[in-house]
């Protein structure tokens, strides 16, 4: 299973604020009193940090970067960008790379879909710098138990019509493993080739087949979600 996740850190910068204080002197019977206004500074007011809003801030499994799945490459990106008074991102930058190309522009790309609630100081919404780190995890081994994972559905999900010359298929000895995507409406999509039979033929082949598959979707706390899966195909 992949996982992404965000973790945010706040680097707030207040400003000064600054109260006027009325001052009002005697005056001679019959003068206009003289109004003095002097600026004096008062205690920096606290900043109320942004909230995440809409979908959940992280990466799924559509993010995760394809060529990256293939040669099983994790990471993490830290990311830094400023949230703006109407809750978008800006000026989204890479702080510490992952140290692959890849990973990090996947992390740009998916962050500018994230909205929060702006940060507000004194009632009134304030843009403030603020950082997330996005981690890449092919970790299989990770509990799925709040997933309801999704379950096969349709005509029987096997793959033993290989094109070309048949003997070459039954002379043929090897595996395909591939990752595919199950969507929310239990199709099948984004399939990769993550291992080679030795075979391009049966690989493009066993490509082809998965993608017909369907699939009764995953769930989450009641909703559909989309899940990566993977298959190996024994020739």
């Amino acid at each position: 299973m992949i996982r992404a996740s965000a973790c945010i850190v706040a680097f707030l910068l207040p400003t000064g604020v600054w109260a006027q204080t009325t001052l009002q002197t005697a005056a001679p019977p019959n003068t206009p009193a003289i109004t003095a206004v002097i600026a004096s500074p008062s205690p920096q007011q606290p900043i109320a940090p942004p909230i995440a809003t809409g979908p959940l801030h992280s990466c799924g499994y559509k993010n995760y970067p394809l060529a990256a799945i293939r040669l099983n490459i994790e990471g993490e990106t830290t990311l830094s960008y400023r949230i703006a008074t109407d809750g978008s991102l800006k000026d989204i930058t890479v702080l510490q790379s992952s140290g692959n190309k890849d990973l990090d522009d996947a992390s740009v790309s998916c962050a500018t879909e994230w909205r929060y609630k702006p940060a507000t100081q004194n009632g009134q919404p304030v843009e403030i710098p603020w950082r997330a780190k996005v981690n890449w995890s092919l970790n299989r081994n990770v509990s799925r138990s709040s997933i309801k994972v999704p379950v096969p559905t349709g005509p029987r999900h096997v793959c033993d019509k290989p094109p070309g010359n048949s003997l070459t298929a039954i002379l043929h000895r090897g595996s395909t493993i591939l990752f595919f995507n199950v969507e929310t409406d239990g199709t099948v999509k984004n399939v990769t080739i993550n291992q080679s039979s030795g075979d391009a033929e049966l690989d493009r082949y066993g490509a082809s087949c998965i993608a017909t598959w369907l699939f009764t979707p995953a769930i989450q706390n009641g909703a559909a979600v989309e899940v990566m899966m993977s298959s190996k195909l024994n020739w």
